[in-house]
């Protein structure tokens, strides 16, 4: 495998259609900004990177053990963030606050690259190091991501200007519908 098959890996783990629970993550994670707080948003995106990335690394090196059953905590990072935006709305976030939420976006990132950190590893296999193929893969997903937030950034802008203009309305929509589809890929997974 080439190098550049890295790239085009991480890129399709965030844009294929099998990536709906990566997908709902970010865009639930986008709804309590407004357009104007995009660069917030593209900080928190680039923290889950980093989390994500991390685990790909460690997991490659053996330091942390793999397991299948990591699946079931990635709906929960979307109930959670569901929930946040309802009841926490983004008021005033201090510092320490946003402090706090690039954190637990990190932690976030953690369990995403920790699920797929299996399938890594074995790409690995065919790769000569580590650093340039973990590179390519997390340059692809920040791309695929960043991507995935101007399209819902622009959207918004244009949601705001015709349809609703109370930020909140929109922050819940989204967040429920995160929220839902959270439940139910939640219940699929138990079901399993």
């Amino acid at each position: 495998m080439d190098n550049f098959s890295f790239f085009k890996i991480g890129w399709d783990h965030i844009i294929s259609l099998d990536a709906v629970d990566h997908f709902l993550f970010i865009i639930t994670l986008c709804a309590t900004y407004r357009v104007a707080q995009w660069r917030k948003v593209v900080l928190m995106i680039s923290a889950f990177t980093i989390g994500h990335c991390a685990t790909l690394l460690l997991s490659a090196f053996d330091f942390i053990p793999l397991s299948g059953k990591i699946d079931i905590f990635i709906p929960f990072t979307i109930l959670i963030t569901s929930l946040s935006n309802i009841f926490l709305n983004n008021k005033a976030i201090s510092s320490y606050g946003n402090l706090s939420k690039i954190l637990i976006t990190v932690v976030f990132g953690m369990i995403h690259g920790l699920a797929f950190a299996g399938n890594f590893k074995a790409m690995l296999f065919s790769a000569d190091n580590i650093v340039l193929p973990l590179f390519l893969f997390n340059i692809g997903i920040e791309i695929g991501q960043i991507l995935i937030i101007a399209i819902y950034f622009t959207i918004l802008l244009v949601i705001n200007k015709t349809l609703i203009k109370h930020h909140y309305t929109w922050n819940t929509f989204i967040s429920g519908i995160g929220f839902g589809v959270s439940i139910y890929l939640i219940i699929n997974i138990l079901r399993a």
